[in-house]
Order: structure tokens, then sequence, then C-alpha cells
């Protein structure tokens, strides 16, 4: 009996070690590689033994050695990039690493230099090993970053070598057992490629019971490439492997085959690009057809392709699997009886860990999600410790536990009027043809869709393959069919951009072809135009704003009669916009605004310029000739986007003459704050009119004028049950000024603005529109606010600059690399824009952050901080909480629907909204010359039970129910007004955000800058630990104290 019989392996290393020791002289693998003499592309083989390998690999690891000494115990991992192809030469350097007790961050020569800087930085990499024909990659990664570089270990260079003394990480199998191994990624076929990690074990665990091997042609950066390699030592199998070296043509892989299977190789294992290459080769598929089996993983097989090789007696199967989950589903079956190859049944007892999750749109899809138990399961992304794997399948109406796989869910196209379109089931259908080489549909965020079609010979129109196009717009829904006008015919030797799996990349080869898809889009556009009447130019800022309420009213003139009028600065999606209204504004405003020659309004202008105001602004922009930007957020540009952002408004900062002096610092202080009229700006103005060194509170708010301003800071305090305006004046100033932050001396008087350039010593900036639907650019004018504020330090005529204190937020930073190596965040800037959540909230604040940093380059003297400011949750005093927010809506849900999820594994660090204005206030007063981040966040997880307990202490009838269950019962709920039953306008960002792991996805905040800053402030501190169960009843009680919630079910 063998160890592989009693238990897996716990390190590749012990699998590397045991079989040399029980299998040396076994073949492991036969590589095709060039051939040295014959005609050009001509290959020939190389076979290795296990102690051929082994000796390969001692060598490796004794001269990489030199370069990364082998780990010693109680040393972190330390991750080295390869980038490499597919030949022996990638495996031997490769396992070199693992006996160095190093990762390998595994990187394909066919990505972006974007994509690798991308990996090198989120694994925190400062190392690569390369080939020779990489040089070229690697020359242009060290012009952006500093990396030590090695080139590959050759095996021809080993060869007749006296073999080398032992090198080896100090590490047991059992010590390095949970270290990652490899790095794998993602092609990035739909954004930047994100790092997929693996540990020793969950290789090992991966391919424990798992009887396969052969012939495999997966390249080595790919999960099934490597895994290919790892199965010859755990089955003992010898694999027959092609390196990237030999032309990938279809005479080349039947050369392969037809050597495979003289071998006595039982399997091959390919993408099916293979298959087609194969199935259109003489003899291809009758040389198929003499595998026990052939498998194909990576992509999707074309439906008439595998129904053709089946047919000629292939015994095809799908296997399914990802690095996350291992391998887990396959078609596997009774081959002379049931021919249903793309029929996916579980493996062993996966049935008893899959979850078929019903989806949205439609309740014949679902998607599989894995849960916690099944042994290969590596990683988690739901709370209740499940993977949810964006694999989208539907159920065969009469095999038991027999599914069709459909696509990817984010393989989806969202149109603006915000139906889905799943291209994968048309391109198929399309591919099918015999008269088209390939097909990619396009339409994300636009009206309708379109395609790119490569067919097989030049001769063929758009006509000639109309009855192709129809027959898949047969399966398609209406909204996704194509029409003739929105189809581009491509030359026939074009191509599309691939992934190493051959697998299309969408983003890559939209970009690569933007020009026509636009074109395609423009066209359709004027076409629609051409026939508009009465457009009228837009000469004036005030008459843009007059157009755009007009047709703002007419579009939502429900919404008005509902909830009243919308005024300028109103945002459109609190008042109930949708995405078929944006729809139909864009429509109103192409055809009744006149634009400049070859200048368009964005067709969903509305949802990225969701103000009246903005929208007004960025049309009269591209009435005016200018350009705007058309406020898309896509995930592939939004970086850049974050960039190019920082980069307009720090030019925009202005540099403080050294000149400039007035009186000194007096010994009180003149405060200008911004959002006191909401939660957190309320505590703010209260706490910091009551210091006594406090003069001057000048509160800055969106009004027509200053009587409404301080009728709404007013109304903000009274609601929080503070003292009024008129009651803080008995102790300092307080100036309620009706402002813009984003127009020239802030929207105030010049007289005004003098005084505030002549008396303010310190800024607090709280003010941030909070939606999380909006993209980056649509917080262009809280940008702009920001400059203006930090300007008034810049031209302050008092001899130290005002204190600048920014009002950010964890979303700023919670994706920062140090929450991945490290127990916390650190208090430090963030330099990287990935670091933000990926929404234009945590984006935006990124941003602000960095132009605060950049402020004191410009600025002599000046104390800026940036307070990081994690979940606020009611006031200690009286419990009251903003109902608005994400957790007050979902404790709603216990009247709405009678029930809470469970978040017991979410990190719920909740910390009173007065105990953060106390801090904050303290921290602005604070602190040395130059930019410090500042964390004002609770130390302490607020545990879940204890929230259940305060509302069960008001409704005992509340059921507790798995997060899944609750979001079905909300998205099901038969009350699905969003007046009443609130929680539903935020269910994708409850589906999104809380489901993303299984701690939720918050990492925890460090707090010792703030808490040395507070360090004489004790009274403070003590409030900043997990929320007392005396704080959470008195939330609840307010709540219904004010009638959010009612106070019995």
């Amino acid at each position: 009996m063998t160890i592989t019989d009693e238990r897996p392996f716990i390190s590749i290393n012990e699998m590397l070690d045991y079989r040399f020791k029980e299998n040396a002289n076994d073949d492991l693998v036969t590589f095709a590689i060039p051939a040295l003499e014959g005609e050009k592309g001509a290959m020939e083989y190389e076979t290795t033994t296990f102690s051929q390998f082994n000796t390969y690999v001692n060598w490796a690891t004794y001269t990489l050695s030199k370069q990364f000494p082998p780990r010693k115990i109680g040393k972190p991992l330390r991750v080295v990039g390869l980038i490499a192809r597919t030949d022996l030469d990638s495996y031997v350097n490769l396992f070199a690493l693992f006996r160095l007790g190093h990762g390998a961050l595994i990187l394909s020569p066919n990505n972006s230099v974007e994509g690798i800087i991308h990996l090198i930085k989120k694994m925190s990499c400062r190392d690569i090993i390369y080939q020779q024909d990489s040089k070229e990659t690697v020359k242009q990664l060290q012009e952006e970053m500093n990396l030590t570089t090695t080139l590959w270990i050759m095996i021809n260079d080993m060869k007749g070598q006296t073999a080398p003394e032992i090198v080896r990480s100090e590490l047991t199998y059992e010590e390095e057992s949970d270290d990652f191994c490899t790095i794998l990624h993602s092609s990035g076929s739909s954004n930047l490629p994100k790092p997929l990690p693996m540990t020793h074990k969950a290789w090992c665990r991966n391919m424990y019971g798992v009887e396969m091997g052969g012939a495999s042609v997966f390249p080595f950066s790919h999960f099934s490439g490597v895994q290919s390699f790892f199965l010859s030592f755990q089955t003992r199998r010898t694999s027959m492997m092609m390196s990237s070296r030999v032309p990938y043509t279809s005479p080349n892989l039947v050369h392969l085959i037809e050597t495979s299977l003289k071998a006595g190789s039982p399997e091959l294992l390919c993408v099916p690009l293979t298959l087609k290459l194969l199935s259109e080769a003489p003899n291809g598929s009758n040389l198929l057809a003499q595998y026990q089996y052939v498998g194909f993983a990576g992509s999707v097989c074309p439906k008439p392709l595998g129904d053709k090789l089946v047919k000629a007696g292939v015994n095809l199967i799908t296997f399914y699997g990802a690095k996350e989950t291992g391998f887990c589903m396959s078609s596997l079956r009774d081959f002379e009886r049931d021919k249903g190859w793309d029929i996916m049944r579980p493996r062993g007892n996966f049935a008893d860990f899959a979850r078929w999750e019903k989806q949205d749109d439609d309740e014949d899809v679902f998607e599989l999600v894995v849960e916690k138990g099944w042994p290969p399961l590596s990683a988690a992304n739901r709370p209740d410790g499940a993977f949810a794997t964006s694999d989208l399948y539907t159920k065969h109406p009469t095999i038991p536990n027999g599914f069709h796989y459909i696509s990817r869910k984010d393989d989806s196209l969202v149109h603006v009027h915000g139906k889905k379109t799943n291209p994968i089931l048309i391109e198929m259908d399309l591919r099918s043809s015999p008269l088209i080489k390939d097909a990619m549909v396009f339409g994300a965020n636009k009206m309708q869709t379109g395609c790119l079609i490569i067919p097989k010979n030049d001769d063929l129109t758009i006509e000639g393959l109309w009855d192709a196009i129809s027959l898949a717009n047969k399966r398609a829904p209406t909204w996704s069919r194509l029409e003739k006008e929105m189809v581009v015919v491509l030359p026939s030797s074009e191509t599309f951009v691939m992934t190493d799996k051959k697998s299309l990349i969408r983003v890559k080869t939209t970009k690569k072809f933007e020009s026509l898809i636009e074109e395609k889009y423009s066209n359709i556009e004027h076409s629609s135009q051409k026939h508009a009447v009465d457009q009228v130019k837009l000469s004036t800022s005030s008459q843009a704003l007059s157009v755009v309420q007009t047709i703002v009213s007419e579009v939502m003139k429900d919404q008005i009669t509902h909830l009243g009028s919308i005024k300028e600065d109103d945002v459109l999606f609190d008042k109930g916009l949708d995405s078929l209204a944006v729809m139909k504004i864009g429509s109103l405003i192409r055809s009744r605004i006149q634009f400049p020659t070859g200048v368009e309004a964005d067709e969903t202008a509305a949802f990225h310029h969701p103000t009246i105001r903005t929208l007004a602004e960025y049309l009269y922009g591209l009435s005016s000739g200018g350009s705007m930007g058309n406020g898309h957020d896509e995930s592939l540009q939004s970086l850049d986007t974050m960039r190019q952002l920082l980069n307009k408004y720090t030019q925009q900062i202005e540099t403080r003459s050294s000149s400039t002096e007035n009186q000194g610092r007096k010994g009180t202080d003149t405060i200008l704050l911004t959002g006191a009229t909401g939660s957190l700006g309320a505590h703010l103005l209260s706490i910091a009119a009551q210091r006594q060194n406090v003069e001057t509170v000048i509160c800055l708010c969106r009004a027509k004028t200053n009587e409404e301003a301080q009728a709404r800071v007013n109304e903000s305090l009274t609601e929080r049950r503070l003292p009024s305006v008129q009651s803080l004046a008995s102790r300092c100033n307080i100036i309620c000024l009706s402002s813009d932050l984003a127009k020239n001396h802030l929207g105030l008087t010049l007289e005004m603005y003098k005084t505030v350039l002549q008396s303010v010593t310190s800024i607090i900036h709280a003010a941030w529109p909070v939606n999380f639907s909006m993209g980056v650019t649509a917080f262009e004018s809280s940008l702009q606010g920001c400059v203006s504020l930090i300007n008034v330090s810049s031209r302050s005529s008092l001899a130290q600059p005002p204190r600048l204190l920014f009002c950010s937020s964890i979303a700023a930073a919670a994706l920062h690399h140090s929450s991945k190596t490290q127990d916390a965040v650190m208090e430090e800037l963030s330099i990287e824009p990935e670091d933000a959540v990926p929404n234009g909230y945590g984006r935006s604040k990124w941003i602000a952050e960095a132009l605060h940093d950049a402020a004191t380059a410009k600025i002599p003297n000046l104390n800026s901080k940036i307070v990081r400011i994690g979940q606020l949750s009611g006031d200690i005093v009286h419990g009251i909480w903003n109902e608005k927010e994400a957790y007050p809506l979902l404790i709603k849900t216990a009247q709405t629907i009678g029930c809470l999820p469970n978040l017991s594994n979410h990190q719920l660090y909740w910390l009173p909204v007065d105990v953060a204005a106390e801090m904050i206030v303290e921290v602005a007063m604070q602190g040395e010359k130059g930019t410090r981040v500042v964390h004002v966040a609770s130390k302490d997880i607020t545990d879940w039970s204890k929230i259940l307990l305060a509302v069960r202490n008001a409704y005992p009838q509340v059921r507790e129910v798995p997060l899944e269950k609750w979001l079905e019962e909300l998205r099901t709920a038969k009350d699905q007004d969003p007046t009443s039953n609130p929680a539903i306008k935020l269910l994708d960002y409850y589906s999104s955000s809380w489901s993303s792991g299984s701690e939720g996805g918050i990492p925890k905040f460090d707090t010792s800058y703030t808490n040395k800053l507070l360090a004489s402030k004790p009274q403070i501190l003590k409030h900043t630990g997990a929320l007392s169960q005396d704080n959470l009843i008195k939330m609840v009680s307010a709540w219904q104290q004010n009638g959010f919630l009612v106070h019995a079910l």
C-alpha cells in the first residue's frame, strides 16, 4: 500500500521526495521539443525519469540558492515570479523554488506588462526569474519598478555536471503545508489578472484520489498545465507534453497524438481549441477515438463540435474544477449508453457539498456554490465558509444530478436598460456555422448588442452570413438579438486577443476593435438624430440647467408626484432614478439638444452625472465644444481614470507664497466645517462649538440662501437631539453660509471669502456624497471642492496655513496590500489606486487623500490629517443612527420580512458617531506638520449575537436565517415597494458586498497613531471598543421612537 492510498501528500516537496525514493527509474514525463535536425517545425521527444528530474531540481536549487537563500524557520514566505513558457526547464525551476521554501508567482509571458506589474504588486514580489525570450518584457518591468532579475536555469547547462551539494529549506513538510507554493492567475479576460494562490496542502488534496493522466497540451501558466505535471507524481502515469517552442499546428498535434497512443497513454487532456484543430485534420477524429477518453477544460466546447466528435466515436469528457474548489464535476459516464458529453455530474460525494442557487433573472439558471467541508476547497467568499463559483448551469430535465454549463456570471453584458445578454450562447451558435471562423458579441453599457464576425473567407458578406445569424437570434431573448446594422464582418485573416488556453479576452478584443464598434453605435445614433426637430443649442449654463430640469421632470413625473420637487443638487438615484429612466433621459437629451459636429452626449450621462446640476454642467461643456468626459468607470479603465483625475486636480492646488504674512495664529480657533447637515457633521459642529478654544465655526452648506443653510443645519441638529444653532451660539459664533465648494471662492461672496482667508485656522471637510452606484467621475465636483478647500490653506493670510482635516473612509484603502500580509491596514498613505474599494465612492476618497498629501509639497508648514472613518453607528447618548444606511435598513427587515441574516462571521467594527466626532475634533487640533493618516474606527468587533439580542428585545419572534436565505427572502418579498421595504434598494449591494468573503471582506484598521494622539483622552478611547448591549438597545428604541420601526410586530 502506498502513502497515497492511506492519505494525500501534505507538501509538493514530500511528493517529489517520495517518488524519487520509491520510483526513481520510472518515466515521469516525455516532452515534444523542436528537432535539432530536419525540417523547420519538426519535433522529437525527450523522456525524463523521476531520478533525472530530481537531479535537475537539485542543480537548479543549488544555483538559485545563491540569489534566493533557502528559507529559515520563522522567516516569512518569499514570493518569486516566474515568466516562462511550457517546457521541462519551467517545471525544474518551479520545483527548485519549492525546495528552497519559496512561493512561485507563475506569470504568463502573454500577459501585458500592466497585468504583470499588477500581479507583482499584489503579491509583494520583488524577484523575477525569466527565460531569454522574455528579456524585453523584463526590461519594461524594470523601467516601472525595482526588481531583482535572474535568468532561467537551463537543463542543458546541468547535463554531465557533478552532482552539487543538497540545498533546501529548513521547514518540514508539515510546517510548509499551509504556505503558498504556487500563485497562478486569472486570464484577465474581463479585467486585470487576479492572483490565485494555492498552498502545498491544497494542491495535494486537489489531486488526491484523481486517477487520470497521459497526454496533455495545457500551457505551463495554466492551472491544468501545472496539475497535469503534478498528477504524474500522484498517479505514476507518464505525462506527455508539448513544449511551447513547438508550433501549435494540426500536423504537430497529430504527431503528438500518434506518439502518445503508441506509448500507451490512456487519455488526452486539452483545451477545446485542440479538439477543433484535430477534428479538422485528416484522420484526427479517428485518432482521438483511440483514447480511453479525451478530456477538456479551460473553456466551453461548442456543442456542434462535441456532437461531431462523439458521433465519430470519441469518448469525450468535460472536466469542471477551479483553483479554489479542485476537480469536482465531469461528464464521465457509461460511454456506450450515454452520449451526454456536456452533461456534468458530481465527482464522488461532491453532490453533498454542491449548492445550486437560483438566479434573479431566470429561475431555470443556477449558480454553483461549493459548501464548506468539501476537502479540496481552498478558499471562501461567503460568510458561511462556502465558495460561490460564479459559474451558471441549467439542470438536466431527466438525469438526476445532471447539469449543463452555460457561462460565467461575469460573461454577461449589462445594457443601459438593465437587461442582460449572455454572449457565450450567441457566439457558440455563430461559431458552429461552417461559414464563421470566430465571433464576439459586444454591447455592455449600450442600448443593444452588436457582433464582430471573422468569416472563413473574404467573399462572405453580411447577407451571406445572415442565415447563421438568424439561427443564433432564435435562441436569444428579444433584447439580445442582432440587427444587420450592428454586425461587423472582419477580414478572414483577422484574429481576436486570446489567453494561453485559447479563450477569448473580451476586454482586450473590444479595445482592439473599439473604433469599429463605436462607429456602429455612432451610425445608429446619427440615424435617429437626423430626424430630430426643434433642437436647442445650450448657450448659457442657466439654460442648460433649465433644459435638464425639464427633461428630468418629464421622465420622473411619477417620482415628483410622490416625493415632491427634485432639486438641482438632489442625487437622482435617491429620488427613484432607475436604468430605464436613465435610458429615457439619454434619448431626450440626444433628440432635444444640439451639439457641435462630432460631439455626442454619453447615452448614459444621467447615470454618471446623477444630479440635475452636474448633468447640466456636463451637457453645457459638450455643447460649448468642450469635453467633460463620458464619466464611464469601467473596471479596466478605472485605475487610469483615477490617476488622470489625481493629476488634473493636483495641478489646481496652488503653491503658497513664502512671503505671505499676517498676524500669527491666535490662542483661539476658527473652524471651517463642511457636512454639518449630515449625521457626523452635526456631531462635529456640536462638539467643536463647545470646545473652550474655539471662537467661531463657519458651516458651509448646499442651500440657496444663508437662511436656508442655517435652517438645514438646525434641522440636522434637532433630528439628532443635539443643541440648536441658537443654543450653541452661546458658546461660540456659529455662521451658516450658502456655499458650493466646486465654485470660485467656494460659492461665497468675495467679501465673505476674504474673511475666511483672514480668520480660518482649521478646516474639517466632512461633506461627501454617499452613493455606491456612481462612477468615480461623478464625484468630480466633490474633488473640485477638495481642491477649493486646500487652496484656502494656500491663500490664507495667516502666518501659519490653516490645518486641514479630510474625513476619508476605510473604503479608500480597504483593499490595501498590507491587509493581506498583516493583521491590519496600517495608518499610512496608500500609493496604489487599486487599494480602494472598486466603486466611485471609495475611489474618489482615495483621490482626495492623495490630493491632501500633494498639498503638503505646495504649502509649507501645512498640518494635513487624513482621517479614515470606519462604520459609524448610533450615538451612545440617544442611539440615533441614520436610517438610510445599509445596516439600519437591514435591521428594518426584521419588520418587513420577519427575519434577519446571520452575520456572525462578519467583522462588524461599529463605532458610535458621537465618539468618532470627538476623536476627529481632537485630532484636528493636534499633530505635527506634514501629512498623517489617522484611523477613526472601532478597535473591536461587535458580536452579531448582541445585535440580534437587542432586536429580539423588541421583536422576540424575529427569525435568524443564513445570509443567502435572507437575501432570497428579501428578493422574493411580497412587499417590493422601496418606500415601505427600503432594503430592496440595496439588494445588489448586500449580495455583492456582504457575500464577498468569510469575514465580510472588511480588514481591521490599525489605530496606533490615533491612540497616541488621544493618549491624554482616555474618556474618549474607552468608547472605541465593541458596542455594549445598552448602546444597541438604545438604537432599536430610537428607531421605534422616530417611526422607522414599529413598536411591536
